[in-house]
């Protein structure tokens, strides 16, 4: 066989391999995450199974798997919940501006 019949087979072989850029993107938290703030959580709930197949003894990973699940099958509680936050922090952020260190405690 010729030199360059070798390197045209050699060349074929490589390119039909699988190597990283013929292989399916690398699922992780972060990637899922980014789907979340795009607001695709069902792309991201799927990553999040795939992960929690992978290990399923990450509690984090679950909890947060479930955590998505319940915002899509319950989507009015969790807008709830936002507001809720919302008015905690607009009240702790008033009292802080209202809040004189020059005064003693009330021990009442």
């Amino acid at each position: 066989m010729s030199d360059s019949l070798e390197v045209q087979i050699e060349a074929e072989r490589v390119r039909s391999s699988t190597g990283p850029e013929h292989s399916e993107p690398i699922q992780t938290r972060t990637m899922a995450e980014l789907f979340v703030q795009q607001g695709s959580i069902g792309k991201a709930i799927e990553i999040f199974r795939q992960l929690a197949s992978l290990d399923p003894d990450d509690a984090l990973l679950r909890a947060r798997l479930a955590e998505l699940e319940d915002e899509v099958e319950n989507p009015q509680a969790s807008s709830e919940e936002i507001v809720e936050d919302g008015l905690t922090i607009g009240l702790y952020f008033q009292n802080l501006l209202e809040f004189d260190p020059t005064t003693e405690p009330d021990d009442s």
